[in-house]
């Protein structure tokens, strides 16, 4: 008689998400298929987000930075002594800043 397999998982784990996961995907890598706890997480970011969750970038898919996201929670845990980087200050410019102009009568 073959040997049973163990059920396959079917949820992302953290060492599998994107760079920039979405939300539904955090929830996944957190919770796995409980899908209660899931939608209670995702009903309660804005409020983590006070306490220094990382926000989501415009620039990349409207998307939180992934590595920032696991450095929260282990800071949070007592796993990393200082707490994530990189909180975003606003949307990002890409336009090229046009040069100044010399003053007039000037010379090097």
């Amino acid at each position: 008689m073959p040997a049973r397999s163990a059920p396959r998982k079917t949820w992302l784990t953290f060492e599998e998400l994107p760079l920039f996961p979405s939300d539904e995907q955090i929830a996944e890598a957190l919770f796995g298929d409980d899908k209660e706890r899931c939608r209670k997480f995702l009903d309660q970011i804005s409020v983590e987000e006070k306490h220094g969750f990382p926000r989501r970038s415009l620039v990349y898919g409207d998307r939180r930075y992934g590595p920032a996201v696991r450095a929260y929670f282990d800071h949070m845990y007592g796993l990393r002594d200082e707490p994530a980087r990189g909180v975003l200050d606003g949307e990002e410019n890409w336009q090229i800043v046009p040069r100044r102009e010399k003053a007039p009568g000037r010379k090097r």
